[in-house]
């Protein structure tokens, strides 16, 4: 392992948990939701978890280590200076031989399509400052009602209230935890993930998914007026089901099972075709053999081989769907049709997250690199804009009713938010230790978070922020 100073992801803090883990102590919610974002991020099959073991320290390392934006190596960069930006102009290869039409995946089938990787010419203008401010922020937080839920992705839904996915619930991750007396072993009760949804005025309702045990992700309200999410479902600790969930607003869930084996969906966006479109990463990060997926609102589901593991996914401003592999250090594109157009590497080996389209009609992304540190816009040519903001991983970005986007960072307990020409503002969250992650506008004007650590949806009061 390296002498460097580990980074905000893996601190101070998480050594002393890590030591406890190995003394039968059970760990603490900052530490769980970390482990849990870990092995989400890393495509790994949701395997059980017996907390107040070795093997459990010994996999919370591995989460920590191989599922983090690191991917377990300390590849060091030049730092820029705070507040400036880097633009970079990516020139591409097109893609040869890319499929026309829509091809329906039936179990069993792959679409005959081999993507090729592109490799990124890069040039650096001369950077241009820009400037942050740290604010205690109108922040409201509403605690969710059950332990260890983990709220993790979060969208603004068709009834005026705000919807998210809450990963696992009481007892623990993947239905495994400490037992009474400091004992460890498998709990008597399942987990049971969720999917919630809070009112303006955070009042708060839970309802169960068809299948209680999988994992939730991405989440996001269909053209057909009903949310629509991804779930894995660990099976032995080898392999995963993958499946696209439809919920009504009143709470009515259906289920479709993707037809690749050990396919583990993430991210989840409305397509410009009227259907929904996600990202699949099969048996596992690392070996660039994901798909990119599209279901419509009856069911019907088709699947597109990419080169990569994609992760987050949005409608983009060209009438293509743009998404991000942060394994791969890389943003690509496709047509609705199906056709893989390119990649784009990102400058820095930056660690692309979350993704949206922007005022301007450019796509933004999170950089979850730890070296990065850094907000990213990427015009649907190619060009890179790089601001780099505080020393930590951000995790999602949205774009504000105020024409601003907005965005998480995970391990400093804030919300950000930047302007199209690049000027940031942080807001400070205020439990410490939260895990902010997903974030959305809400039917009401404001901008709604979720902490995952916290097991709290917070709520910043937009117009506050516009008052001062």
């Amino acid at each position: 392992m390296s002498d460097e100073p580990m980074d905000d992801a893996f601190d101070t803090d998480l050594h002393g948990e890590l030591e406890g883990l190995v003394r039968d102590v059970s760990p603490s919610p900052m530490l769980r939701a970390r482990v849990q974002r870990r092995l989400q991020r890393s495509g790994a099959a949701r395997s059980p978890i017996v907390w107040g073991s070795v093997a459990a320290a010994v996999a919370a390392i591995a989460a920590l280590l191989v599922g983090s934006p690191g991917g377990g190596h300390s590849q060091r960069v030049a730092a820029s200076d705070q507040g400036s930006t880097t633009t970079i102009a990516g020139e591409v290869t097109p893609e040869p031989g890319a499929p026309e039409g829509l091809v329906t995946q039936t179990p069993g089938s792959t679409p005959a399509q081999t993507p090729t990787t592109h490799s990124t010419a890069v040039s650096r203008p001369a950077a241009t400052a820009t400037s942050t401010t740290i604010y205690t922020g109108p922040v409201t937080e509403f605690a969710l009602p059950r332990p260890n839920s983990y709220p993790y992705n979060i969208t603004g839904g068709p009834d005026g209230n705000v919807w998210f996915t809450e990963s696992q619930g009481d007892p623990g991750i993947w239905g495994f935890d400490t037992l009474a007396g400091g004992s460890s072993g498998a709990s008597t009760q399942p987990a049971s993930s969720k999917i919630g949804r809070i009112t303006p005025s955070g009042a708060i309702t839970e309802f169960t998914p068809p299948t209680a045990s999988a994992s939730l992700e991405g989440i996001t309200t269909g053209p057909d007026g009903n949310l629509w999410f991804t779930e894995a479902i660990g099976v032995n600790g080898q392999s995963q089901i993958g499946k696209i969930g439809r919920m009504t607003p009143s709470g009515i869930a259906t289920e479709y099972s993707l037809p690749t084996e050990n396919a583990g969906p993430s991210g989840i966006t409305r397509g410009p075709d009227g259907a929904l479109w996600f990202t699949e990463t099969i048996g596992g990060s690392q070996v660039q053999n994901g798909k990119i997926g599209r279901i419509t609102t009856s069911g019907s589901i088709s699947e597109y081989p990419v080169n990569g593991d994609p992760y987050f996914i949005t409608a983009g401003p060209d009438g293509n769907l743009w998404w991000t592999d942060f394994v791969h250090y890389q943003i690509g594109h496709m047509t609705p049709s199906g056709s893989p157009l390119a990649t784009y590497a990102v400058p820095d080996h930056g660690r692309p997250l979350g993704i949206v389209t922007g005022p301007d009609s450019n796509l933004w992304f999170a950089d979850g690199g730890e070296e990065t540190h850094a907000i990213g816009r990427l015009t649907p040519a190619g060009v890179f804009t790089i601001y780099p903001v505080s020393p930590t991983e951000m995790e999602n970005i949205v774009v504000g009713p105020d024409g601003n986007l907005w965005f998480t960072e995970g391990a400093t307990d804030k919300v950000g938010r930047i302007t199209t020409a690049g000027a940031v503002s942080e807001y400070a969250v205020r439990t410490a230790n939260s895990d902010v992650n997903g974030i959305a506008t809400g039917p009401n004007g404001n901008i709604w978070f979720t902490e995952m650590s916290a097991n709290k949806v917070g709520r910043l009061d937009l117009a506050a922020v516009q008052r001062g």
